[in-house]
């Protein structure tokens, strides 16, 4: 097998890997849609919440729906690993010790990959298996307990109850996905990761060079380290389509990230890099490397630039980002609900001005988004009407937007929202479906940022 194959394959293998790895996820959102069903039944039994034992009936119903879910979740994912493991061993067997390979010192010893290692290790930088069952199924009751806990207090009937519980239950969906994607490829490369080590092999970063390829990946890629133990563990994010082989078996150096960058046209290379590290970059000769710190990709107000070039995005701190970045789905959930119902009635004359100073546009076009995000009532399909739902997200760029912090990704959108309320004041698009998707065919910030969530 030629050296070149070897990184192919490898990737190719991932790649089917990662389709398996939907395959399992899609099924585990069935269930947890089914979770959803059940519980939802359970509490629209009751017309109105008003009774303590009311509450502790259902709550109790619920916490052991998802027990089950969890046992669910945990055995299927431990078999998994099980599997994966097995079969990890003999796909590296076929690639590093075929006969017919005219690669030489490629053999690589086999084994000493327990069950046990891959389930104790974190998947996604943050929880191993047991925990990442743990967590989502606490997030998932914590989500029911806070609205039925409101139920009861207000008395409310039980359809407010669960569209309350809809958007956060979203949130875990989410969650569980991004978690579930990681952990199948991540325990093949935990696999990879103990065989190298048992064999004692310098080992060689590959990243998949692509559209999506974050700036720590492409910083990484084609770094050699003398043992596994000197390079970091993957995935090093949630959905990391990276790898490692034997350096043995990479004998020409690998295409560094900026001469994959440098391939692409100057469109291409904007859309990846954001229009200020473009202009560093391009304009600045400021190599990509300069973007990233020990595995970390930097805000532009942490970049080690000259002294003559100003970034744009210098200055505090914001607090509200800062609280956000936890798990805790719910305090996050309170902390933006707050937000919102402070722009909503208070006096905004100094955001207003700070996001336009920032982001260069005026304070007109910035007090019109405001306006239109936190304080006017839209007409949705149906003839709803009503505010927009509070998100997290909004939240955190108009925070970055008004310390300086913003990216690329919270200007645009600055342009989707101005776009939006644009049409919507012309009454052929005024319906808010139809004037988001005319926005989004410009300026789809909802898919970029997305984007930007994967990598």
């Amino acid at each position: 097998m030629k050296e070149n194959e070897i990184l192919k394959k490898t990737l190719r293998h991932y790649i089917d890997l990662e389709y398996y790895a939907n395959g399992v996820d899609e099924e585990f959102q069935t269930l947890l849609k089914e979770l959803e069903r059940v519980c939802g039944l359970a509490i629209k039994d009751k017309t109105n919440l008003n009774t303590k034992q009311q509450y502790n009936l259902i709550i109790r119903f619920i916490k052991e729906q998802v027990e089950e879910f969890k046992k669910k979740l945990l055995e299927r994912l431990e078999k998994e690993a099980e599997v994966i493991m097995e079969e990890e061993e003999l796909f590296l067997d076929s690639v590093y010790n075929n006969e017919s390979s005219n690669v030489s010192d490629i053999a690589l010893a086999i084994g000493g990959v327990t069950l046990a290692k891959l389930l104790f290790t974190p998947f996604d930088g943050r929880d191993n298996t047991k925990q990442f069952v743990e967590r989502t199924g606490n997030n998932i009751i914590q989500a029911y307990d806070t609205s039925l806990r409101s139920g009861y207090i207000f008395g409310q009937k039980s359809e407010d109850i669960v569209k309350q519980v809809a958007p956060v239950m979203n949130k875990v969906e989410n969650g569980m996905k991004s978690g579930i994607r990681t952990a199948i490829p991540a325990y093949a490369k935990t696999t990879d990761r103990i065989i190298f080590l048992n064999n004692n092999a310098e080992i060689v970063y590959c990243s998949t060079l692509d559209g999506n390829t974050c700036l720590v990946c492409g910083d990484y890629h084609g770094q050699h380290f003398k043992s596994i133990t000197e390079a970091p563990s993957l995935p090093i994010h949630a959905n990391c389509r990276c790898v490692y082989l034997k350096s043995s078996d990479v004998k020409e150096p690998l295409p560094t990230y900026q001469e994959y960058i440098e391939s692409l046209s100057e469109e291409e290379q904007e859309h990846i890099l954001g229009a200020n590290r473009y202009n560093l970059w391009k304009q600045y000769n400021i190599p990509l490397k300069k973007f990233v710190n020990d595995g970390r990709k930097l805000n532009l107000n942490e970049l080690d630039l000259p002294p003559n070039l100003a970034v744009t995005n210098s200055g505090a701190k914001s607090k509200i980002v800062e609280i956000l970045s936890n798990d805790d789905i719910l305090k996050n959930e309170q902390v933006v609900d707050d937000y919102y119902a402070k722009i909503r009635t208070g006096d905004n004359k100094d955001f207003i001005t700070r996001i336009a100073q920032n982001s260069g546009k005026s304070y007109q076009d910035i007090e019109k988004i405001i306006n239109h995000i936190f304080k006017e009532q839209h007409v949705f399909e149906g003839g709803i009407v009503k505010y927009f739902d509070a998100s997290e997200d909004i939240v955190k760029a108009l925070e970055r937007l008004k310390t300086k912090e913003f990216t690329d990704t919270d200007l645009l959108l600055l342009d989707h929202e101005l776009l939006e309320l644009t049409y919507m004041k012309n009454k052929k698009y005024n319906i808010y479906e139809i004037a988001h998707e005319m926005a989004n065919k410009k300026y789809n910030w909802e898919e970029v940022l997305n984007n930007a969530n994967l990598s």
